[in-house]
Order: C-alpha cells, then sequence, then structure tokens
C-alpha cells in the first residue's frame, strides 16, 4: 500500500525523521511516495510509524477517547487524562472493556492543589480550556457555555517517579494550556521521547501560549519539532528528542 508523503518544498521538514518513518512503514508493508497531502495526513503517518515501534502513549486531554480504537489496534499501554468531569464521565464508560487503557480525572497544568477557572464550550467540551475563547474567534458554531472551578494538579504529582517510564510517546491537546502541562511535567519528561502537540501560530484563546514560546520551552530539555508551521496555523506538532536521532538511519 502506498501512502502519499510531502515534497520537500511544502514544509520545513527534518528529514532524517522521514527516512525512520519510511523505514518503519515499510517493515509493516506500507510505501511511501513523495506526493502533496495535507498536513494532517501527514502528521498520522508519522504518529502511525512511531507509535508502531513504543510502548505505550499518554494521551493527555483525551475528550471522549475517539483514539480508543486505533490504540487498541496497535496492542498499546495507554494512559488517558482528562480534566472535564463531565466529559470524564463519557471517556470512563467508553473505554472500559479496551485492554490496558486506563483512564484518569485531572486538570493537569504547572501548580498543584488550587481551584482555578475553566471554561466550557458548546461544542460537547471540544475547545474547553483553562483559558478563555479570544472575542473575534470567528466561528459561531463555538461560544463559551459557562465557567467552572476546578482543582489543578502537576503531571510530576499525578503519578509516582518512573510510572510513565512505559508511556514514551505523548499527546498533548488541551486547548491552549499545553505549555502550563508541560511546565508541570518537568520531572516525568526524562521519559517522553516523542511529543505530538497541538498548537498555534495565532491565538485561540486569551493569554495563550503560541508556538514559538512552546518550542523555546521545550528546546530546553532536548526537544525540537519536525517541522515549522507557518503563519496562521493550527494543529498538531511532533517533537523529537535529540537523542533519538541515533537510532535513525539516512539513506536517501
Amino acid at each position: 500500500m502506498e501512502i502519499p508523503l510531502f515534497r520537500k518544498a511544502l514544509l520545513n521538514l527534518n528529514w532524517k525523521i522521514v527516512s525512520y518513518c519510511r523505514r518503519v512503514l515499510h517493515s509493516k508493508g506500507y510505501e511511501i511516495r513523495r506526493l502533496q497531502g495535507s498536513l494532517s495526513n501527514f502528521t498520522s503517518q508519522l504518529r502511525l510509524a512511531i507509535l508502531s515501534n513504543c510502548e505505550g502513549i499518554l494521551h493527555i486531554g483525551a475528550h471522549f477517547g475517539q483514539e480508543a480504537q486505533f490504540y487498541e489496534d496497535l496492542n498499546l499501554n495507554v494512559i488517558w487524562i482528562e480534566g472535564d468531569p463531565t466529559t470524564y464521565a463519557t471517556l470512563k464508560s467508553g473505554i472500559k472493556s479496551r485492554v490496558n487503557q486506563n483512564s484518569y480525572l485531572a486538570l493537569l497544568g504547572n501548580i498543584d492543589s488550587r481551584n482555578v477557572n475553566f471554561y466550557r464550550t458548546s461544542n460537547e467540551g471540544q475547545s474547553s480550556s483553562v483559558y478563555p475563547l479570544v472575542d473575534d474567534l470567528g466561528f459561531k458554531s463555538v461560544i463559551q457555555e459557562d465557567i467552572i472551578s476546578l482543582p489543578m494538579i502537576t503531571l510530576d504529582s499525578l503519578f509516582p517517579d518512573e510510572k510513565l517510564r512505559q508511556y514514551p510517546y505523548w499527546l498533548l491537546d488541551v486547548q491552549g494550556a499545553e505549555l502550563l502541562v508541560l511546565k508541570g511535567a518537568t520531572r516525568s519528561l526524562r521519559y517522553c521521547k516523542f511529543l505530538e502537540v497541538e498548537v498555534s501560530t495565532f491565538p485561540l484563546y486569551k493569554n495563550q501560549p503560541l508556538f514559538k514560546e512552546v518550542t523555546h520551552y521545550l528546546a530546553n530539555y532536548g526537544f525540537f519539532p519536525i517541522w515549522e508551521p507557518r503563519s496562521r496555523f493550527h494543529g498538531n506538532v511532533i517533537y523529537l528528542r535529540k537523542s533519538e536521532l541515533n537510532f535513525i538511519d539516512v539513506y536517501d
């Protein structure tokens, strides 16, 4: 089966990673060819390539656990973390029969034991955040419905040391609060090798850290983005720890 891959001119990609992904996907029976495609499709290819060689994934900002079947098909150990109690109830019910998948109700951030405002939105909570939406969001179908108070906890406090050792792939989708979560995971980050982070190059939430700020912070821990998004970008970017480059062969 052939999978489309971007032309180099489309994005500023790290082609050592592309070569690695090609090699891993080839071992699974897939061939990659260079064609134009969407960024979300390319991200999906990278995710599949990396997760195929991973033991587990830490998914922060779980929502309803829509990816549960995908993770189960890859035989992954999964930790789901969701901060909204109402959304969490649906998540917990939906994954109860899944193998090696566990969920936790926790609003992750950079501080412990302090209640913060949590802004719920009208799209089943998909845009809910600790940050309020900007006034000129431009999406008439997404509005802030109500504000509740929730206790915040850091990832370092939620799990004991080494609990996350078997979860080298992290996915953060917490609607603008990704940097807060990372700042509360300074100890736990040592176990992370791959980070998939939802980022924006323009604000969707008030006081939201943008892509450059997130990237600058992660550089202190040896992570770099596989590509640099263009202006007016909102989506997922995969970061790799530099130390992981030692097993990537470049044969192009």
